[in-house]
Parts: C-alpha cells; structure tokens; sequence
C-alpha cells in the first residue's frame, strides 16, 4: 500500500507520469494521472514482476495522452544518459532546476 510520506510541510513531491519503456505504458500513465493515488495503488499492488510491468489500467484519452507525451518530452531533456526511471529532480534556492 501507497502512504503519504511523513515529511516535513516544507517539502513537496510531484509524481509526474511518463510512459515510453512498454506498449502500455503512456495509457497506463494517463490513468494515473486521471485517477491519481488510487490508480498509482492498482499499478504498485498488481505488479507483475515476471514481466517487468505494472498493473495499472490502460486508459485512451488524446488529452492525457498529449500530458504524458509532454512529461516523458520534459525527462528526455534532462539527463545525458537518455531515460532512466525513477528520476529526482529539485529546485535550488536560485529557482535553478536539477
């Protein structure tokens, strides 16, 4: 089960779905985004570590697919070593983000 961090109120976590590493991937990323923590719960409690994937529903909508196209654009940008997942990104007191 997902919890909700006990961190300090000054710290805010975004997920940001992406989807390029199998065919169901940018569907089930707009799952999440539509269904939020609920949906991110299916994915974590039906993974299927067999096959590598999670088991979150596979949703087609031309708007969330457009977001998640967006973020996965967005994480191609950041590193020199192509795609990696999970990836960390902070902001620095300059607002500069890394």
């Amino acid at each position: 089960m997902i919890h909700q961090s006990p961190l300090p109120k000054t710290i805010e976590i975004r997920w940001v779905p992406v989807g390029f590493l199998k065919p169901g991937s940018t569907g089930k990323a707009s799952a999440i985004l539509k269904n939020g923590l609920t949906e991110l719960t299916v994915d974590e409690m039906h993974f299927d570590s067999q096959n590598e994937e999670g088991g979150a529903h596979i949703i087609h909508s031309p708007r969330l697919r457009t977001m998640v196209q967006k973020n996965t654009r967005i994480l191609k940008n950041l590193g020199e070593g192509g795609l990696e997942t999970p990836t960390l990104v902070y902001r620095k007191k300059n607002s500069a983000y890394l």
